[in-house]
């Protein structure tokens, strides 16, 4: 066992966010006690400011953003509209205006009218298979990528889009069915300095084995502590 000491050094987040190589990243949160959301059902409640400048700097590092159905049935979820340094940061690195998001639903059982879709800088990218693909209004402003499978999906962003750096921001259906194909490189969990006390629910369910993750580095950011792992093969 060993001290993880912290030497008070301030370090950018966008160093310590950096991408080592394309991949797909997990970026995930949850309070001390284990709780994946606070009391009202949303993970925004639970790391404060500091996360949400984690999250903020994580979208403006990513080419693309990965959702699944649920997250965006909520009505909460907007499109990528990085301003200030998050922005600076994506012109001076040759990145898109925006990150587009990328959003896995087999059924396409979504409201096309939501912000994500018709207020979105850069066109929302649909993974579907070929009976939600003919589900997708036609008046819809949104790419459809038809692919059977995620894994086939991420091809298709990375080689027609030149999408290689994925970050994935849930929720457990989708991050589940990622490790089910062994698509996920890095996991970043945010540790909340909290005691929510509600339901426990899994970040991730239904893992059809368990998966090996090995520790690379531990920050901390407004009493959060963001652990970074990388997925052992």
């Amino acid at each position: 066992m060993r001290e993880l000491a912290s030497t008070g050094d301030e370090a950018s987040l966008f160093s310590v966010l950096r991408w080592e190589s394309t991949g797909v990243r997990l970026m995930m949160v949850m309070a001390v006690d284990g709780s994946v959301t606070d009391r009202s059902g949303w993970t925004s409640g639970l790391g404060g400011t500091a996360d949400q400048e984690i999250i903020r700097t994580q979208r403006a590092m990513a080419d693309a953003i990965l959702v699944g159905a649920g997250s965006m049935r909520t009505g909460r979820y907007p499109p990528h509209r990085p301003s200030g340094e998050y922005a600076l940061y994506r012109e001076r690195h040759g990145l898109a205006q925006a990150a587009p998001l990328v959003v896995a639903s087999r059924t396409a059982d979504l409201d096309f009218t939501a912000p994500a879709f018709a207020g979105a800088r850069v066109p929302t990218i649909l993974l579907t298979d070929l009976e939600g693909a003919r589900r997708v209004p036609m008046e819809a402003e949104v790419e459809v990528v038809i692919a059977d499978g995620l894994s086939a999906g991420m091809t298709v962003l990375r080689t027609r889009y030149g999408l290689g750096r994925v970050l994935c921001e849930g929720g457990p259906g989708l991050a589940s069915a990622l490790f089910a194909e062994s698509l996920v490189d890095e996991v970043h969990l945010t540790l909340a300095p909290r005691l929510e006390g509600a339901d426990l629910r899994s970040l991730v369910r239904g893992l059809p084995a368990p998966v090996d993750l090995e520790l690379r580095s531990v920050h901390e950011a407004g009493g959060n502590l963001l652990l970074r792992y990388i997925v052992r093969r």
